[in-house]
């Protein structure tokens, strides 16, 4: 089992900069209109989408990506032939996706309409804001 103080949200930069927010210390992720925003209550990062060379969930046990902001997005780091789902905060199913012999699946957030959503893969969960509508 993960322990939660252990899973950390990572954004790295096409330059370089690598910036590291911890769960436990309840970072607020948010993308609108090509801004991926990181805040918690040590520090913030603002980085324009383009610049963005990944960012990925990751703990002990867990190392889940996602490549790419604009258009399709990357998951990576996935158990192949296992689901990924993708529910409205109300429980609502919003995709039902199956992971790749490589262990990636493609995802547009650009269909989803604003709203918090929750998606789910074989070996973790996780919150994301859509605000580009």
């Amino acid at each position: 089992m993960v322990n939660a103080d252990d899973t950390r949200f990572i954004i790295t930069t096409k330059d370089g900069t690598v910036a590291e927010f911890y769960l436990d210390d309840d970072p607020l992720i948010t993308y609108q209109n090509n801004l991926l925003v990181a805040v918690s209550s040590k520090h913030e990062i603002s980085v324009n989408a383009e610049d963005v060379a990944s960012f990925v969930f990751s703990s002990e046990s867990v190392n889940v990506g996602i490549k790419g902001l604009q258009g399709t997005s990357t998951f990576n780091g996935l158990v192949p032939g296992t689901a990924v789902q993708v529910f409205a905060i109300d429980g609502k199913l919003i995709t039902n996706t199956t992971v790749s012999e490589e262990g990636k699946v493609d995802f547009d957030f650009n269909n989803l309409p604003e709203g918090i959503f929750v998606i789910k893969t074989a070996k973790t969960s996780f919150k994301i804001m859509n605000k580009n509508k």
